[in-house]
């Protein structure tokens, strides 16, 4: 099942409850035009990883992708993309 199945079955009454990437179930429902709601109580918050091929990632290329995410993540902008889907 997709985030689009999912928010699909929300809004027939086929399911109360939906676990997935909250800005995912936000997204879809929202180009469904769907209302949904955060349960009060977050079940899992876990960082995001970036899953790369050893075999054809390089190091270089590797701490290139780390040196861009720590700008980033220093410069505030990676905090303005969460906030704009609702993520802190």
């Amino acid at each position: 099942m997709n985030f689009q199945q999912g928010v699909r079955m929300l809004e027939a009454g086929r399911a109360d409850v939906i676990l997935g990437d909250s800005a995912a179930l936000r997204y879809e429902a929202r180009e469904l035009g769907l209302a949904i709601s955060a349960l009060p109580v977050t079940v899992l918050r876990a960082p995001v990883h970036l899953m790369l091929n050893k075999n054809t990632t390089t190091t270089e290329e590797l701490e290139q992708i780390n040196a861009a995410i720590t700008r980033l993540e220093k410069q505030g902008v990676l905090a303005e993309i969460r906030n704009r889907y609702g993520e802190f």
